[in-house]
Order: structure tokens, then sequence, then C-alpha cells
């Protein structure tokens, strides 16, 4: 679960005003950016759990991952861009991003018995949890604001969140159904 919230949450915090400051969007547009997010996220969750249960839930996370890096990289070093252009990035974003969670999810919640689900779901949040903070100061220790209020080393944020992205499929294999 770290890993994943780690491969997710590098970009999170510093995306509104990355885009903001180095893309070019307007401030008063940023919402459009949430907005098509959650749109995108509200078919493509569902579509993602189907697909899960029938491929496999390594295989599509695996997919999924693969997507998210490439969309990680486009969002992290692009510059000026006009708006449709940054909100097919976001909702690109936001599907991969957070569709990783979905098979994820399944697998981790299946790796002991249900008569133990509950205690370790609640570890599960609190490792989630403890993952943003310590994301969100890494992130903080490397991006920098310029003069010029654009953010540098945005880049640096995500190579890190590919990098830990393609460590969550190891990690990911390495769990073993408790049923």
């Amino acid at each position: 679960m770290m890993a994943m919230v780690f491969g997710h949450f590098t970009v999170i915090p510093y995306l509104a005003p990355y885009l903001v400051g180095n893309t070019g969007l307007p401030e008063k547009s940023l919402f459009l950016v949430y907005l098509t997010g959650g749109l995108v996220t509200i078919f493509t969750g569902p579509f993602i759990g189907k697909m899960a249960d029938c491929h496999g839930r390594f295989k599509i996370y695996a997919i999924l991952v693969a997507g998210a890096c490439i969309v990680i990289r486009l969002l992290t070093s692009s510059g000026p861009l006009p708006l449709w252009h940054t909100l097919v990035l976001a909702g690109l974003f936001f599907a991969f991003a957070s569709g990783r969670f979905i098979p994820g999810q399944a697998v981790i919640s299946m790796a002991v018995p249900s008569n133990k689900r509950g205690a370790y779901m609640s570890l599960v949040a609190c490792s989630r949890d403890l993952a943003s903070g310590i994301t969100a100061a890494i992130g903080g220790n490397i991006v920098i604001a310029g003069a010029n209020g654009h953010l540098l080393h945005f880049e640096r944020l995500g190579w890190l969140a590919i990098g830990i992205s393609i460590a969550s499929l190891w990690i990911f294999r390495l769990l073993k159904s408790g049923e």
C-alpha cells in the first residue's frame, strides 16, 4: 500500500501549483482539473474493477502502472500547455493513478484470512496515511519555488513516482492470498 501511495502522492500535493505556475493554467480554471479527474474516474473505476476480475489483478495493475508512468512523465516535465491538453493529462493521471488502487486493494484485502481482515485493513489505512505524510515531506525537500513562480525540480518527483510505481510491481507479486 505504501508503494502505491508513494507512486501517486509524490505528485498530488504539488500538482495544482505546478499546473498554475509552470503550464500556464489560470488559477480560476484549476477546478476543471479536479472535475475532469473525478468525472473520468466515475467511469474508469468500475471498468477497471471488471477488468481486474476478468483478466487478473496483477495484469491490470501492471497495465495501470505503465500508463501512470507515461502520464506522470508527461505531466511532470511539461511546459506551457493549452487548457485541453492539461485536462486530458489530468484525466489520464487520475484514471491511472486512482485505478491502481482498485486491483491493489483487492489483493491487499485478501492477504490475510477474513477473520483478521478488519484489524489488518486498519493497519493498511494507517500505512496509507503515513505514506502520504512521508511522501509530502520528501517532495517538500525536492521541489522549490522559483522567483518567477515556477516549481523547480518537479520532474524529479515524477521520476521518483515512476521508480516507486515500478518497484510496487515487485511488491505486488510478493503478496499471497490469506484465504
